[in-house]
C-alpha cells in the first residue's frame, strides 16, 4: 500500500499503528499529544468505558453494535 509522503509501499499496519497517528501529531512530542488525548476524555465517557471491554469500547464509539465477524461467524450466518 501507498501512503502520502512514503516512496516506497508500507503495510497497512505501518500506516494504522504509525503514519496515521505521526500526521495526527503534527510534530507534538508524543508525551505532550498522549495529555492532551487523555485531557479530551469527559468523565461520562471514562466511566462509560469503564465498564466494558476492549472490544465493546470500540463498538459503542462508532455507535453500532456490530457481531462477531470471524471466518466462523461469517460461515454460520451464511449457513442460516
Amino acid at each position: 500500500m501507498f501512503y502520502r509522503g512514503q516512496k516506497r509501499a508500507v503495510i497497512l499496519h505501518q500506516v494504522w499503528d504509525t503514519l496515521i497517528l505521526r500526521d495526527a501529531m503534527k510534530g507534538t512530542p508524543v508525551v505532550e499529544y498522549a495529555e492532551k488525548l487523555a485531557e479530551s476524555i469527559t468523565d461520562a465517557q471514562g466511566k462509560t468505558w469503564a465498564k466494558g471491554t476492549p472490544a465493546a469500547v470500540g463498538e459503542r464509539g462508532t455507535g453500532s453494535r456490530r457481531k462477531s465477524s470471524t471466518p466462523a461467524s461469517r460461515a454460520e450466518t451464511h449457513r442460516s
